[in-house]
């Protein structure tokens, strides 16, 4: 389900460049820490959900610049409101009250605790691969095993 989420955010994501009329690529001047091609597009997109998502790519790009791809970094985003997305008590003040209210509560503190667990997380998992080549062996037929899921999938949802 989780994937199934992250395909319909990302083509979410591609919907909100497409509305700014943006062309990608370092032919047309992409620039990669602002993200927009100024004489080409308009610079404003007309749907409310479609300026929320430039926004939030905006954002990651002054974060991470260019040191780290736009699909990793959203991937990234998304593990951690995922995460704060299972703590109920700060979903009810997310909920409950404004922006500027929530950033005084819980939230900050719970978002800094996801990443340092999601790092922490990511080491645990990621050690035994690098470590073990029969480990790394193993994890590599999972990961293609995932892949192979993930096409048969795709092709069901595109019919």
């Amino acid at each position: 389900m989780a994937n199934t989420r992250e395909a319909l955010f990302q083509r979410d994501i591609i919907e909100a460049i497409t509305a700014y009329v943006w062309e990608v690529g370092i032919a047309v001047g992409y620039d990669l820490k602002v993200g927009a091609v100024g004489e080409v597009g308009s610079g404003k997109p007309h749907d409310p959900e479609k300026q929320r998502l430039a926004e939030i790519i905006d954002r990651l790009n002054d974060l991470y610049g260019a040191e780290v791809s736009d699909d990793d970094k959203l991937h990234f985003a998304n593990g951690i409101a995922d995460r704060i997305e299972r703590d109920e008590a700060v979903m009810a003040q997310v909920r409950s009250h404004s922006e500027d209210q929530v950033m005084h509560g819980l939230f900050p503190k719970r978002v800094t605790d996801a990443v340092l667990d999601a790092m922490n997380d990511h080491e645990k998992l990621s050690m035994p691969l690098l470590e073990d080549e029969e480990t790394s062996r193993q994890f590599a037929l999972l990961i293609l095993k995932l892949l192979e899921g993930r096409s048969v999938r795709n092709e069901q949802l595109d019919k």
